[in-house]
């Protein structure tokens, strides 16, 4: 993100607020993961890989991380990147379109229809149950405002690892986290800082959310 707290313009470009090195950093970050956790408003905006792209890394770990995606009414294309990379990909939904699913299996993903009584949102809770039953413990999140804020108010994040670069880019950005229901200074949510180190130009921030009991 920005100094100000910024990760990607009103227009949705975020190519590149941190230097290379920060960027390199977070390849590290996904060799440690079993599964990285996206939104489809990503996948729309970006076109992300989600993978290990650094040789030695992959031949440690030997396999790419699962990528997971959320898409509630199933509007991942077939010609999006994921699929250049013949590794796992795991679709949650709730639209129950048999030629769309279909098309996306045959593409080489893997569909998991969720139901339930809200059709706006996908039970997170359920993935993550369902990726600790394939033994997925270490999940990393990749993704938006709002799926992150979502993540945070459901007390679901462990670790905050933020990539800080020396750029502002002004309050029609967009944030880190949708937050909505924050309306006072008693409902902030705090954070303890674990460590701070610089990468290049950047700076990482480690950091555990203080939820309340």
């Amino acid at each position: 993100m920005s100094l100000d707290g910024r990760t990607a313009l009103a227009s949705g470009v975020s190519q590149w607020i941190t230097q290379p090195s920060a960027r390199q950093d977070v390849q590290d970050l996904r060799a440690q993961s079993c599964a990285i956790i996206t939104g489809i408003e990503t996948v729309l905006h970006d076109d992300p890989l989600l993978t290990i792209r650094e040789s030695s890394l992959l031949k440690i770990r030997n396999t790419q991380p699962c990528r997971v995606i959320l898409d509630t009414q199933l509007r991942l294309s077939t010609t999006a990147k994921l699929f250049q990379v013949n590794t796992n990909i795991l679709v949650f939904t709730k639209n129950n379109d048999p030629q769309k699913i279909s098309e996306l299996q045959a593409a080489g993903a893997e569909i998991m229809l969720l139901a339930d009584h809200d059709t706006q949102r996908i039970p997170i809770d359920q993935v993550l149950q369902e990726l600790v039953s394939r033994q997925m413990n270490n999940v990393m999140l990749e993704c938006g405002a709002t799926l992150n804020g979502a993540f945070l108010t459901a007390k679901l994040i462990d670790e905050l690892i933020i990539y800080m670069a020396p750029n502002l880019l002004g309050d029609t950005a967009r944030g880190v986290f949708h937050l909505p229901h924050i309306q006072t200074m008693r409902e902030k949510i705090s954070l303890e800082i674990i460590a701070i180190r610089a990468i290049g130009k950047d700076w990482r921030i480690t950091a555990k959310p203080v939820y309340k009991k």
